[in-house]
């Protein structure tokens, strides 16, 4: 699915976010990021939008590579929002793989229920056949509530599967992921520059880790 998604889009959106062509992110804020990783990541020099347009490919070798020096950089509890996308991410890419195994399993668990009620209450055929709504609700008054329970369950299930679970969805989630990580171009860009007394910065967890054994 994943294979298949990012051939739809055109890429991760990570690197499409950092294209010239695409309108996600400001035209500062891009440029923004694109002086960061020239100043920061080796080997890599920003494409102009001449130079993306006749070779998009290698354009987006370059973004991929510094979108890769990021993420190695931006991984662990010091990056929470980067953490949480990411899982996010890969909770609806996961969902969106299962969905034929979900919604077959949900219709399975729906036609059973149906039969076990149909099975353990005989009056509700010559209901159903009547066409009727007052034997049709006086028949359903006989059924266990946890059988019409489960009934609702099933129903919801496929309902989530097919109107939520699509590519949208998992592309909602890639974009959020592609906002979190490219931000911390500017975080990682404050705590580099030094402080006004001329020494780096250093973060109240940094001296807690030093200090430690």
């Amino acid at each position: 699915v994943e294979k298949r998604l990012l051939g739809a889009w055109g890429g991760w959106p990570t690197t499409i976010w950092l294209r010239h062509r695409d309108d996600n992110l400001p035209p500062p804020v891009r440029a923004r990021y694109h002086a960061f990783f020239a100043r920061n990541v080796p080997l890599f020099v920003t494409p102009t939008e001449q130079q993306e347009a006749a070779d998009p490919k290698a354009a987006d070798g370059m973004y991929a590579s510094a979108v890769k020096w990021l993420q190695e950089r931006c991984r662990g509890k010091a990056f929470p929002l980067v953490e949480k996308e990411n899982a996010e991410y890969g909770f609806r890419r996961n969902l969106r793989g299962l969905k034929p195994i979900g919604v077959t399993a949900c219709l399975t668990a729906l036609l059973i229920s149906l039969l076990a009620i149909l099975w353990q209450n005989e009056s509700l055929f010559p209901a159903l056949a009547s066409l009727s709504a007052k034997p049709l609700l006086g028949a359903l008054s006989a059924v266990k509530p946890a059988a019409l329970g489960a009934v609702c369950v099933d129903i919801a299930a496929i309902i989530g599967w097919m109107f939520i679970v699509h590519d949208g969805w998992v592309r909602g989630a890639g974009d959020q992921y592609a906002r979190a990580l490219l931000a911390c171009c500017d975080s990682l860009d404050a705590s580099s520059k030094p402080s006004p007394s001329g020494s780096p910065k250093r973060s109240r967890s940094t001296k807690s880790a030093e200090g430690e054994p």
